[in-house]
């Protein structure tokens, strides 16, 4: 396994023209998880990886909305900071 964060998230990920479908373990709510780091364990939500590393930061004041309603997507166009 790749200590890459940026390659092992890629490697998980669907592209499509539609949403870019997260493939790797999801929590119970649905939404993609994805460890930041191997050794010691730290992960945050896919959709949030993505937006951060394509868009920017995330204000810490928002959260960020699937507009495409599907908790697997890991798109930056499909997603909204909102409060």
């Amino acid at each position: 396994m790749s200590d890459n964060p940026h390659q092992r998230f890629w490697s998980k990920v669907n592209v499509t023209e539609g949403c870019w479908c997260w493939t790797g373990h999801l929590s119970r709510d649905g939404y993609g998880r994805f460890y930041l780091d191997l050794s010691p364990k730290r992960r945050t939500q896919a959709h949030r990886f993505s937006y951060q590393q394509l868009i920017g930061d995330i204000p810490s004041n928002l959260q960020l909305d699937h507009l495409c309603r599907n908790r697997r997507c890991v798109r930056p166009e499909h997603l909204e900071a909102v409060t």
